[in-house]
């Protein structure tokens, strides 16, 4: 059995969603927040939380859009 584990990206002001830089990989969101507080008061905003469980990606679902 894989484990889920969260993902926090960031941005810097005025950089663009493209820039978004992995700042930390944790295995509760509550981790992510205390990481989240550091990150903002060295700068960082605009913060995105992605979930990984460890499965391969399937690009099928992206490239067959109906």
């Amino acid at each position: 059995m894989q484990s889920t584990e969260y993902l926090l990206y960031g941005l810097k002001p005025g950089q663009e969603r493209y820039m978004e830089t992995l700042l930390a990989v944790r295995k509760s969101k509550q981790e992510l927040e205390d990481v989240k507080t550091k990150a903002a008061a060295d700068g960082w905003e605009r913060f995105r939380v992605a979930q990984f469980n460890g499965e391969p990606p399937d690009f099928t679902k992206t490239i067959n859009r109906n």
